[in-house]
């Protein structure tokens, strides 16, 4: 990388992804696992692990996992937790989930598929995984099929933890990948410009507010995450030294999230959502225009011990 001065950026040709010329619309998948170690996917089936030191040359680390479908999306790569190594979940073209180790090549360890997994849709998984750790430990991933079902599993498990199914109207599309509430719930938006708070036994909705952005779908904002926005959408700035701070509390994490939405609400809508998770305590609302601390309020109270209390963002 250059130093946006005097020193220009360079590119290095790197490994050759697409090993199959016969699939239709390849696309590769990347995902970084440590500062010199990468994962592609094939266009195809197969995942590979390369290996690219800074200032040296790439290299196969001799390692590749099978999918028995096309590949659909970004694996998410779990980090090693309780004794056991990291891992990674992958959704095939059918809707299917597939888990590996990492540590070693083609090591399936579980895997959920749509007619025999019981209550497991098929369809077009989203392009992300939402993942937390809830208060009992257990690593949950959660998404959506087709727009209209949202997925939970315990990775651990071999049934799904819960499935939820929305309306059938079009404003009920889910939108985006289920963001972690903290202690097992998940939030998600829907075109009908709702958020939903989703409970995290049943996935049932606990709390349901309308916030005037149809469309809109939570992206972080404050911290180094990657963000992968919907085809064709805004997003939003936000400066990175205002806003809600980490205060020094044991703990406790502080992020800030604003909105991605469709080119049409970004420009004439004129408002947008700030969303400040805690890990603590749920995730707190905060809009320029709408005033939702009743949606705080009601999270907070809902919690054994909940103060009903809310931190608020400002943006300027």
């Amino acid at each position: 990388m250059g130093d946006g001065r005097g020193v220009a950026d360079t590119l290095t040709a790197g490994p050759k992804w697409l090993l199959n010329r016969n699939v239709a619309d390849p696309e590769c998948f990347i995902v970084a696992l440590t500062n010199e170690t990468f994962l592609t996917s094939d266009g195809g089936k197969i995942l590979k692990r390369w290996n690219w030191p800074a200032g040296g040359g790439w290299a196969d680390d001799n390692a590749s996992w099978s999918v028995r479908e096309r590949i659909a999306s970004a694996p998410l790569v779990l980090p090693a937790a309780a004794g056991k190594p990291a891992r990674m979940l992958v959704a095939d073209a059918t809707g299917g989930i597939w888990l590996y180790a990492l540590d070693r090549s083609d090591s399936l360890l579980r895997r959920w598929i749509p007619g025999k997994t019981l209550a497991l849709p098929g369809g077009k998984v989203s392009p992300q995984f939402g993942v937390q750790v809830d208060s009992a430990g257990r690593q949950l991933a959660a998404y959506t099929v087709s727009d209209k079902k949202i997925v939970c599993l315990d990775v651990d498990a071999d049934e799904p933890r819960w499935v939820a199914a929305m309306k059938d109207d079009a404003a009920s599309n889910i939108v985006g990948t289920p963001y972690p509430a903290a202690d097992g719930r998940w939030l998600i938006t829907d075109l009908g410009g709702r958020v939903s708070i989703l409970n995290a036994e049943s996935g049932q909705p606990e709390l349901t507010r309308e916030v005037g952005l149809p469309g809109a779908v939570p992206a972080t904002a404050g911290h180094a995450h990657r963000r992968q926005p919907r085809p064709g959408a805004a997003l939003r700035r936000l400066r990175r030294d205002r806003g809600t701070e980490a205060r020094g509390e044991e703990g406790v994490k502080h992020h800030r999230f604003a909105t991605v939405s469709p080119p049409f609400w970004g420009r004439f809508a004129g408002s947008f959502a700030v969303f400040s998770g805690l890990l603590r305590n749920p995730p707190c609302l905060s809009f320029l225009r709408f005033p939702y601390s009743l949606l705080l309020n009601a999270v907070a109270s809902n919690r054994p011990g909940g103060s009903g209390g809310a931190r608020r963002s400002e943006v300027p």
